[in-house]
């Protein structure tokens, strides 16, 4: 048997007794298909960041695009965590394939988040939000706090405005991510237009 072996980690995460040790560890995702010869663990930090995986299986994976997931959020891979534990998730790399995942591939999402990140840093509200979290006694105890609860705290129209940057992403790269639907798109477009009739 030839098999594909793929490890992947942020600097510092490369050995697996000190991913497990270090304080920022938080859990393990693992998924086995029993006959295939295919194992797959990813790991995340408190914060639900992924900070490693590793792949071992006859087949190979997209290597480029797994390499772009190492340092997001798993709030940011379709909620991977809570579905994992739901049971939706039984196959790491089937899920990772899935047509909602073509966008963080692409080849300017790095400028996307990027740009959304300065953005957000330059924000009076983002950085009132900020100070906040860090004032919260959940963070001064170290315990997990989430994207999606950071995310909560920002009024409204700060969290419309991430959406809208989204869609503009999406948007131009339609080209690309015609998988997406978006007002802008030629198939929303001609479902509006269908409705009008």
């Amino acid at each position: 048997h030839h098999f594909f072996a793929v490890t992947m980690a942020r600097p510092g995460c490369d050995r697996y007794e000190g991913i497990i040790k270090h304080s920022s560890f938080g859990r393990e995702i693992v998924t086995e298909k029993p006959g295939t010869e295919q194992f797959c663990a990813l790991r995340l930090d408190k914060t639900g960041i992924i900070t490693s995986f590793v792949y071992l299986g006859a087949a190979p994976i997209e290597e480029s695009n797994w390499k772009s997931m190492v340092g997001l959020s798993e709030s940011a891979l379709n909620h991977l965590a809570s579905r994992y534990d739901e049971g939706v998730i039984t196959d790491l790399p089937a899920f990772f394939r899935e047509n909602w995942a073509m966008a963080l591939y692409h080849d300017r999402f790095g400028e996307f988040r990027m740009a959304l990140r300065q953005e957000l840093e330059e924000d009076d509200d983002f950085k009132r939000v900020m100070l906040e979290v860090q004032d919260s006694a959940d963070f001064k105890a170290k315990k997990t706090i989430r994207p999606s609860d950071f995310v909560d705290l920002l009024p409204e129209s700060k969290r419309n405005l991430v959406r809208l940057r989204l869609q503009d992403y999406i948007s131009n790269n339609q080209n690309q991510l015609s998988m997406y639907l978006v007002p802008s798109s030629k198939i929303m477009k001609s479902m509006d237009d269908t409705k009008l009739r």
